[in-house]
């Protein structure tokens, strides 16, 4: 124990209001409701956690909540999955939320709190039933007034939960989050009536967390009060406060000396086990993060200015056809992106999008078969991981066998387009979706120092993947470069030819 605490002590209790809390104007709320009635279920809410719903249920006058997101930073073990589980329960039992979607990071936590709810809708009297379809658990209630009513639980690292829509879509463990799962999410919640979003963690530790820049954008703009439709709370110490001040632990931790065995003793117990691990003390308890430098994190690796220059729209290609062709699907958009990669006169690659639409597998198939009959590419590329590689078998028993990229592979083939980019080996016509796709693309670590792409929220990167698989492609399976030709010869080919024209990839033979 740290010397002056003592446990003669008068007991020291966590302060019930936030450090940081900016929420809409809001003339009423639903929150004295759901406290109710999680209270009648056997949840008693300590007054921060009361708190926390009040701010988060406000209602405008139209009856919509005042918050779309919900932002809430409380360090861990305090408490927080009491807050999810009571809006839960509302959403079901009062609000009348067809569909409520709940994900973790770790699927142990999403089945924990699943068995929480269980036990308050036991202990509500409703009817229920469990269900279980695509890597998703839950309930859907039993009684015709609440026919079709649903919550589904699920973790983040199954890629069946990043279309999931929801009336209220609650994000646990924020700090994994990923900007992808936001990118997909935003876009089915649009036909929602009244939806919420609500992000939950503890602070963002950037060196555990690769992924918190998501979760650290939704604080910045709460401390920054820049989106009048979000509500952020954070318990936190205020800068400059002494970290073995047990005052300043209990304005950092709500719960502390409401909760058995959440004493300033045990407070002290971890600040003293912890103390040649400062940082992780400071995170974990205190819930002083280590939160990234947004304007850093998000800028694309390939900047507007390099890929820009790279723009060719007349270009000297060493033949009529791509050498290699990959494919890429959106997840959730089924956008269709068909990319092709072949060598210039000059030696450098030239990359092009030849399809961009939403079609059907048969349309595409039909498309495929006349690129391969017409081009005859050395190979045609689909990630094992892409939406697209779905397509394997159909290709295969329609006469083409696709290479498959493994995670190891997709990794090359993004740092070498990056690597290629950079180096001036790569050159493009300017199409405008391509441009935007290398616009929104971010580097998403991987160990040992590798990375592949990701999108920025909203973003799609459907057409640089297809690009960066055609130009890996082309690498690996295109042969050797051929020289380019001496000045006279390329003088007398284009003389054969005529004029220069402008490269059309949309309407190429690809």
């Amino acid at each position: 124990m740290q010397p002056g605490v003592s446990v003669a002590d008068p007991p020291l209790l966590g302060r019930q209001t936030p450090r940081i809390l900016w929420a809409p104007p809001a003339p009423t709320s639903a929150a004295d409701e759901a406290i109710e009635l999680a209270a009648d279920c056997g949840l008693i809410l300590d007054p921060w956690q009361q708190l926390s719903l009040h701010h988060a249920l406000g209602e405008r006058p139209d009856g919509k909540w005042s918050a779309f997101e919900v932002g809430l930073c409380v360090p861990r073990q305090n408490g927080k999955s009491a807050i999810i589980e009571a809006r839960i329960l509302a959403g079901l039992l009062l609000f009348g939320e067809e569909l409520i979607t709940y994900s973790a990071h770790e699927f142990r936590t999403a089945m924990e709190i699943m068995r929480r709810l269980e036990r308050l809708l036991i202990a509500s009297g409703e009817k229920f039933m469990p269900t279980t379809s695509h890597g998703q658990e839950g309930f859907e209630m039993g009684t015709v007034k609440r026919q079709g009513q649903r919550v589904l639980f699920q973790s983040r690292t199954k890629a069946a939960g990043l279309g999931t829509s929801g009336d209220c879509i609650i994000l646990d463990e924020a700090m994994w989050l990923a900007p992808e799962a936001i990118g997909v999410l935003m876009p089915t919640m649009a036909a929602r009536p009244n939806p919420q979003l609500w992000y939950a963690g503890s602070s963002v530790d950037q060196e555990m967390h690769p992924k918190g820049h998501v979760f650290s954008g939704v604080r910045k703009r709460g401390m920054e009060r820049s989106s009048p439709r979000l509500c952020y709370i954070e318990w936190s110490p205020d800068d400059g406060d002494d970290r073995a001040d047990p005052k300043v632990w209990a304005k950092a931790n709500p719960a502390m000396g409401l909760r058995p065995g959440f004493t300033v003793e045990y407070v002290a117990d971890e600040f003293d086990a912890m103390r040649h691990t400062p940082k992780m003390f400071d995170v974990m308890r205190l819930g002083i993060g280590d939160w990234p430098t947004l304007a850093d994190t998000l800028l694309p690796p390939i900047d507007g200015e390099t890929w820009t220059g790279l723009t060719d729209t007349s270009p000297e290609l060493a033949g009529p056809y791509p050498r290699v062709i990959a494919i890429d699907r959106a997840p959730l958009s089924k956008v269709w992106s068909i990319a092709g990669a072949q060598r210039r006169q000059d030696g450098r690659a030239q990359v092009e999008i030849g399809f961009n639409a939403k079609a059907s597998p048969t349309e595409v198939i039909e498309k495929l078969l006349t690129i391969v009959t017409e081009a005859d590419p050395a190979a045609l590329i689909i990630d094992a991981r892409s939406p697209a590689a779905f397509l394997k078998p159909q290709l295969i028993e329609a006469g083409i066998e696709p290479e498959m990229t493994n995670l190891s592979e997709l990794a090359i083939a993004c740092e070498g387009f990056l690597e290629s980019s950079l180096a001036g080996q790569i050159r493009h016509s300017g199409q405008q979706i391509l441009t935007e796709s290398v616009a929104g693309a971010v580097k998403r670590d991987l160990p040992g120092g590798r990375f592949v792409w990701e999108g920025q929220p909203g973003a799609c990167i459907t057409q640089i993947m297809a690009a960066t698989l055609a130009h890996y492609g082309l690498l690996t399976f295109g042969g050797p470069v051929k020289p380019a030709p001496p000045p006279m010869a390329a003088k007398q080919e284009m003389s054969l030819v005529g004029a220069e024209r402008e490269f059309d990839p949309l309407n190429a033979p690809f």
